[in-house]
């Protein structure tokens, strides 16, 4: 696993800018940001887990970009809970506080709003794609597939996010950005066989 020291400094080495480490890292953050919109083989989360707190309304949303399936359990019984707008979470409540056992969530900024506001402690598990912990990356040495599996698309979107906001060269930048392109292609070629062939693999952070 490449931690995000080696990471940083190896772009740090290849762009001659060793003394903008600092910056580096603030692009690579903003590239992993951004790959994080798209599902790719090694960005599913599975198993995610939180506990409702009684008459709270908003949790983390976990770093999830998409939520896939979330559900309570109680005892040995799986309760799903059904997506909402906040426009109809809104209109559900009308106004009124209403508690029991979650069966509705809405997604807000980055929350989620669960409906019923929960009445008691519940064991809720989440399913989705988007930001693998840790984030942001800010420890030397913090790692995570965006460092490996996602390296080469990563690396590219930080070069292209560093010579475009830090350096202000927009020609090289734009070289960056369609080498990232095709990083991007090739991962989302290898996602999609993966799941045509049955053989994804799930990753559980």
């Amino acid at each position: 696993m490449t931690i995000f020291l080696a990471f940083v400094s190896r772009i740090a080495n290849e762009l001659q800018r060793t003394t903008l480490i600092g910056d580096i890292k603030d692009a690579a953050n903003a590239a992993i940001k951004e790959a994080a919109q798209t599902r790719f083989y090694f960005n599913e989360m599975r198993g995610l887990t939180f506990d409702t707190v009684a008459d709270t309304e908003y949790y983390a949303d976990q770093n999830l970009t998409e939520v896939d399936s979330l559900f309570i359990t109680v005892g040995a019984t799986r309760y799903n809970l059904y997506p909402d707008t906040n426009f109809q979470a809104d209109n559900r409540a009308d106004g009124n506080i209403v508690r029991g056992r979650p069966d509705r969530f809405a997604r807000s900024g980055m929350f989620l709003r669960l409906w019923p506001v929960p009445d008691a402690v519940y064991a809720v598990t989440m399913e989705g794609f988007g930001r693998l912990t840790p984030w942001p990356l800010v420890a030397d040495t913090a790692e995570n597939a965006w460092l490996t599996e996602g390296e080469q698309y990563i690396r590219a979107l930080t070069k292209r996010n560093f010579l475009r906001d830090r350096v202000r060269d927009y020609k090289e930048a734009a070289i960056f950005d369609a080498t990232a392109e095709d990083y991007k292609d090739q991962l989302l070629a290898e996602t999609s066989q993966r799941f045509s062939t049955g053989r994804m693999r799930s990753t559980c952070w």
